[in-house]
């Protein structure tokens, strides 16, 4: 889960007018309707069926947990782009599990 969560943080990073293209812009009730049937916290479904197996989670908490993992990632990226200090080490550095 730790390296899914990473891969849009590098990718976006790395390619920061994709992420501005995409999230960085008011959308029209089109466009809203389009990322709301994407349903993203569904992406990450999978990896959370072992803490449910486990007891660690309920499985109706799934789409919450997604969501509040997705937030954040966009977060990160939002804050590293918008030159506010965050320096790319300490993202790294914040998304170390030790």
């Amino acid at each position: 889960m730790k390296e899914r969560m990473r891969q849009p943080v590098n990718f976006f990073i790395n390619n920061p007018n994709i992420f501005r293209f995409f999230y960085m812009h008011e959308m029209d009730a089109r466009n809203e309707r389009a990322m709301q049937s994407l349903a993203l916290e569904k992406a990450y479904y999978d990896d959370f069926i072992p803490f449910v197996q486990r007891g660690s989670i309920k499985e109706t908490s799934i789409p919450a947990i997604s969501r509040m993992l997705l937030y954040s990632v966009f977060g990160i990226i939002t804050l590293y782009l918008s030159n506010n200090g965050l320096a790319r080490e300490e993202i790294d550095r914040g998304m170390q599990v030790s």
